[in-house]
């Protein structure tokens, strides 16, 4: 199953970065990071993540490129969500706020091309609300407001989850390296075991850094 989140990364980077080797490297990163194999230490429907990545592809074909028939991309859009919805809706809610932040800070960036672009994506988003409407709306319903629904959100304000600041610099007992000083902070996180996902490591944010720092004068960068 860690493969089915590997594959989609490898997708959504090389659809950016025409670098088969790159695009190999960032899906195994993306397929196999320290949440997805947090995650599979019992939640099965939290290593499925073909929905981020491949949505991205997506919403840069809607917002950005649009060389492809509209209504082809909503469709897609329209499936791919409607699947993720059945599996696990966070991931969905999550998606749709990095999006939207993304989408404001695109339309600053090129306000010149909103114009010419803004039509396109009205309606390939529609198209994608109407036909997930159409494949899991009526489950939402009973999930939400059916006499089956559970009375209010008292699950989220009870549950206790959460993540750290340090979390994503120290290492847990996830990591094949886990010194035991850090492994005696890690246990005073307020998540536990498949809650302890955040782990980036000092590699990625060296990476992260010289990145940003080489390559800022690109569009993808930036955003």
């Amino acid at each position: 199953p860690l493969g089915i989140s590997a594959w989609p990364g490898y997708v959504a980077i090389n659809h950016v970065v025409k670098n088969r080797l790159a695009s190999w490297l960032g899906g195994g990163l993306f397929g196999f990071s320290p949440y997805i194999m947090a995650q599979s230490l019992g939640h099965l429907d939290l290593i499925l993540m073909f929905y981020p990545p491949l949505a991205m592809v997506l919403f840069d074909e809607i917002a950005i490129r649009q060389r492809k028939d509209w209504r082809l991309v909503g469709l897609a859009l329209g499936l791919l969500t409607a699947a993720q919805l059945l599996i696990f809706e966070e991931i969905v809610v999550g998606v749709a706020i990095a999006v939207s932040i993304s989408l404001v800070v695109a339309s600053l960036m090129w306000r010149s091309q909103l114009r010419t672009h803004w039509k396109y994506a009205l309606k390939s988003v529609a198209i994608s609300v109407l036909v997930c409407v159409l494949c899991c709306g009526w489950v939402l319903w009973h999930q939400i407001a059916s006499p089956d629904a559970p009375p209010g959100l008292r699950e989220v304000a009870s549950n206790g989850l959460g993540t750290d600041l340090l979390a994503f610099v120290t290492p847990t007992s996830n990591q094949l390296i886990s010194p035991a000083f850090a492994q005696q902070i890690s246990i005073r996180f307020a998540a536990k075991t498949t809650g302890a996902d955040d782990y980036l490591g000092p590699f990625l944010f060296i990476l992260l850094g010289v990145t940003i720092g080489t390559l800022w004068k690109r569009y993808l960068v930036r955003l």
